[in-house]
């Protein structure tokens, strides 16, 4: 995951890049995910801004609440605008069952 990492300042303002794209496994995200989370919890409060890129990832529930969390690892105070997650193309959902041109197919 260290490669996956990047620090850097701009404008004052200390910024982590999480690159999360391609992530396929839940697994594997989830695990990256608690790996950026502790490395963002290493900074003092409110001295960080993650900038995460999810771009062609795919996610459930406990990947997008994990994400959340993420967020929240450097807040002090969760009325505090401070993380934020931009993802450049989106995160990949599975379609709806009715939409799933597999589904129901024996």
């Amino acid at each position: 995951m260290a490669e996956r990492k990047k620090e850097f300042s701009r404008g004052g303002k200390q910024i982590v890049h999480l690159d999360f794209a391609n992530f396929i496994e839940v697994n594997t995200a989830l695990a990256a995910i608690e790996y950026a989370r502790l490395l963002i919890a290493r900074y003092p409060p409110s001295s960080v801004r993650t900038l995460t890129d999810v771009t062609n990832s795919r996610a459930n529930e406990a990947i997008v609440t994990a994400l959340k969390g993420l967020t929240k690892a450097n807040k002090p105070d969760s009325t505090l605008p401070q993380g934020r997650q931009r993802a450049h193309a989106g995160v990949k959902r599975p379609p709806p069952l009715h939409e799933r041109p597999w589904a129901g197919v024996e």
